[in-house]
């Protein structure tokens, strides 16, 4: 059985925060996805996956973080997705069956953990990404987006777009996805398809200062709003298109059925396409809310 844990933390009531990011005996080659030189390009879009549990402790940290962002400059320029699992003997209702080739994609070992376009060094959280000295709970934006930015996950534009029409029902779903290249690729692709929900209304347990637990003692917070839920996904590890079908102006179109899951309200859920190298990172990424289509984004 998978063991997961929860990372120790040292709380006070302002916030101090230590994350280590997962190790392992080799270093990772980091992959920069490709800059665009052609006559025109994509817009990029980063992915930032969460692992995350209901149970976990310290897991408030990542949903603030996610819900937060989303009010500052970069919004439009990556897409969240929070992956939950089971911690601690109980049973996370968003699980997905096939969480473990989450894990074995990412190496995520802890809760929370924060991937930036599959980079296995995990995004650690601090304690200057929070001010929590006032009577409203803040980012720090100014600390936060230096961090994504030091990292040089953020691009403007990639040579790889994503198209995207659905059919999601709320037990099942049909995702017609198309690819092209702004140049020659020349190599193996990988994809996968997800799908979102926001606005889920569940308990979560709270160790931390945030959600008016000033004092961050352990407590449930019942009717807790989980946004960026995963649903379903084809596949962590990634489908291959071939590279044959990687060349400049070249067009894929694939159709992905999946099953497996529950979506409760197909208003608040979207689809999302992720594109990566061979070697798993990730070229670029696309949203589009479900049942509608999402052209390509051309930038140049």
């Amino acid at each position: 059985m998978k063991k997961t844990t929860v990372l120790k933390l040292l709380l006070a009531i302002t916030a101090v925060i230590t994350l280590t990011s997962c190790s392992s005996s080799s270093e990772e080659e980091v992959i920069t996805p490709k800059e665009p030189i052609g006559d025109y390009a994509f817009k990029h879009k980063a992915l930032l996956e969460e692992y995350t549990s209901i149970s976990c402790t310290y897991c408030p940290y990542g949903a603030f973080i996610l819900q937060e962002l989303e009010k500052t400059e970069i919004k439009d320029k990556y897409i969240s997705v929070a992956v939950h699992d089971n911690f601690g003997g109980i049973k996370d209702p968003f699980k997905v069956h096939n969480v473990n080739d989450f894990i074995k994609a990412t190496r995520a070992s802890y809760f929370p953990a924060l991937f930036w376009n599959r980079n296995k060094n995990v995004w650690g959280i601090e304690n200057a990404f929070f001010n929590l000295t006032g009577e409203k709970d803040e980012l720090n934006e100014d600390k936060t987006l230096e961090s994504i930015r030091k990292r040089g996950e953020l691009k403007t534009s990639s040579i790889v777009g994503i198209k995207i029409n659905s059919d999601i029902k709320n037990t099942k779903g049909q995702v017609t996805f198309s690819v092209k290249f702004a140049e020659d690729f020349n190599q193996d692709i990988k994809y996968s398809v997800y799908i979102i929900e926001d606005g889920l209304k569940q308990r979560q347990y709270n160790g931390t200062p945030l959600y008016g637990n000033k004092n961050g003692s352990g407590r449930w917070e019942n009717d807790f709003i989980h946004n960026h839920v995963l649903r379903a996904a084809d596949t962590f590890l990634g489908t291959i298109i071939p590279s044959s079908q990687t060349l400049k102006n070249k067009e894929t179109t694939l159709t992905v059925e999946l099953d497996q899951f529950t979506v409760e309200n197909i208003e608040n859920s979207s689809v999302v396409v992720v594109i990566m190298n061979n070697n798993g990172a990730v070229l670029n990424s696309q949203k589009a809310k479900a049942n509608t289509k999402q052209d390509y984004e051309i930038i140049k």
